[in-house]
């Protein structure tokens, strides 16, 4: 069965989160929840009614995803860690990224620290794949 990811980060870095999407989905066959691919047409100038509709995409994919990968480049990103806490709220299973310190959030059983993208993949092929 495929599996469904959601990449939180922040919208300058949307290039390579699209390529750790499509990096995702050609190795291990997984899909953006719901086919929502936020990194596609990103951007701040839309209407309204379509901000708020990425809103509500972006807090279903967090909450509702099989794999949540939280990956932080050193960007601040308030999307990002509204994400985060929608998904560590739950006590849902999250792949933390981050060369940072880990904080007294990212200490919880259902939160995975690692350094790189490298080791995310290696832990994902030995924790997530059947």
């Amino acid at each position: 069965m495929s599996k469904t990811f959601y990449i939180a980060s922040a919208g300058k870095d949307r290039e390579k989160v699209h390529a750790i999407g499509k990096q995702l989905f050609h190795d291990l066959g997984w899909k953006w929840h719901q086919d929502y691919n936020w990194t596609r047409e990103y951007g701040d100038d839309h209407p309204k009614h379509e901000l708020i509709y990425r809103a509500k995409m972006d807090l279903i994919g967090a909450r509702d995803c099989d794999v949540f990968i939280f990956w932080d480049t050193g960007i601040q990103s308030l999307g990002a860690n509204r994400e985060y806490g929608v998904r560590w709220g739950q006590e849902k299973t999250l792949y933390r990224v981050s060369a940072a310190s880990e904080h007294l959030f990212d200490m919880l059983d259902h939160v995975v620290n690692l350094e790189t993208l490298e080791e995310l993949f290696d832990v994902l092929h030995q924790r997530e794949v059947a």
